[in-house]
């Protein structure tokens, strides 16, 4: 569980909420997190691995 707030991921990754946001939407869309009050459920880390080596 990752507890933290759009805002705060956004100040982390020098990006917008809305941007943090909609990227979350897509990621729960696909099945690899689970949005919740208390955080985010990560849910298939390998996916999010991936995502994240294709973008280096």
């Amino acid at each position: 569980m990752v507890a933290a707030t759009h805002h705060a991921l956004a100040a982390e990754t020098a990006s917008g909420r809305a941007y943090v946001s909609r990227r979350l939407a897509d990621f729960a869309a696909r099945g690899f997190v689970t949005q919740r009050k208390e955080g985010i459920a990560i849910t298939n880390r390998d996916a999010l691995q991936r995502i994240a080596d294709e973008d280096r």
